[in-house]
């Protein structure tokens, strides 16, 4: 079943009074239960396309000038505000790059998650409290009454991470959005994060697009690649076929700058 259609996006930058375009043509889809990966150098289009599904841009600086987003048969880009709103949040999960500054460091962990679900539910404080702590639990993060007390500078860049996943989950989303969620993590952690984003897709059975720029992610997670070069998506392949037998020059460039143990570079 396929959840999310972007066909033929375009966004365009201002640039004094014009707007140029500088992400094109993009078109994929992403279905339940599989694992997208959208790979690419820094400032290539992945994190600015993403926040385009969720009009999560500028207006004033970034135009959607072309294409169309689906959602289950919606129109996003056209969605009135108040029904994105309630998108937001519930069918459609979304996981930052920088969860430090994602979060609001003047309020505690437990606030932000029972404001969030607040925002969308009509429940108590109680139970939405009931239900931030049992989130946080589910993300396998320790010791989630104290946690829920605490702000966000008091917690490691996993622990953060992890109650990102947490605020995004919480309204059961049926589509994921994670940018770069491993960034800035040591490979333990990396690990214990894709681990947990695996468990938590098959109980839940997400449809998720990853943005990332690390190869090995994308070989142990990913179902598909996207590889997006100058705004473009320029291949797109199965994991296996697109390590086993890339077809474009800059993928084959993208996978030979990768480090390999025993090798020389």
């Amino acid at each position: 079943m396929t959840l999310l259609t972007v066909e033929g996006l375009q966004l365009s930058l201002r640039e004094g009074d014009r707007f140029t375009p500088f992400v094109e043509d993009v078109s994929f889809s992403v279905e339940k239960g599989k694992t997208v990966a959208l790979v690419g150098e820094s400032g290539c289009g992945k994190s600015i396309t993403c926040l385009s599904m969720l009009r999560l841009l500028n207006p004033e600086a970034v135009q959607i000038s072309g294409g169309s987003i689906q959602f289950e048969g919606q129109d996003l880009l056209h969605l009135p505000l108040s029904q994105l709103r309630h998108i937001r949040g519930n069918s459609i999960g979304m996981v930052f790059q920088d969860p430090l500054s994602s979060l609001n460091p003047v309020f505690s962990i437990g606030n932000q998650l029972v404001e969030a679900i607040q925002n969308h539910r009509s429940v108590s404080y109680a139970e939405a409290k009931e239900k931030a702590l049992h989130m946080l639990a589910s993300v396998r993060v320790s010791r989630p009454e104290l946690r829920f007390t605490e702000y966000p500078y008091q917690l490691s860049g996993g622990m953060r991470q992890r109650v990102m996943i947490a605020m995004a989950l919480l309204g059961e989303p049926k589509l994921l959005i994670a940018d770069e969620p491993t960034t800035a993590l040591d490979v333990t952690i990396q690990a214990q994060i894709l681990s947990l984003l695996i468990e938590l897709q098959e109980e839940m059975n997400l449809g998720i697009l990853l943005v990332t720029h690390d190869l090995g992610v994308v070989a142990e997670f990913a179902d598909e690649v996207l590889v997006m070069h100058t705004g473009r998506i320029v291949e797109r392949a199965p994991v296996q076929a697109l390590f086993e037998n890339p077809q474009h020059a800059y993928t084959k460039k993208l996978l030979a700058s990768v480090l390999k143990l025993g090798g020389t570079q």
